[in-house]
């Protein structure tokens, strides 16, 4: 799963990268829209793979696309990676 932030063309370029980019493979779009905030500003990019069924299974929900409160759960599990400041 990945989460893209950014401005609308960029957002759109990004897609259309990676659309285009063999190493990825089922692609499909689940939510998308305008965002008051930024959640990942401080991120470039952090991969974690879930085996299947397991993503959903962590969101407590059988379907992810569509569906908005999936989408927020998954914006809550992706921070739970957040590389943490070190000090």
């Amino acid at each position: 799963m990945q989460y893209i932030e950014g401005s609308r063309e960029n957002v759109l370029i990004l897609i259309n990268k990676i659309q285009q980019d063999d190493r990825h493979y089922d692609f499909k779009i689940i939510a998308g829209g305008p965002i008051n905030q930024r959640h990942f500003q401080n991120w470039s990019m952090q991969y974690q793979c879930f085996a299947d069924g397991e993503l959903e299974q962590m969101l407590n929900c059988k379907q992810i696309a569509n569906n908005n409160d999936a989408v927020m759960r998954a914006i809550k599990l992706i921070k739970l990676f957040s590389p943490r400041p070190t000090h």
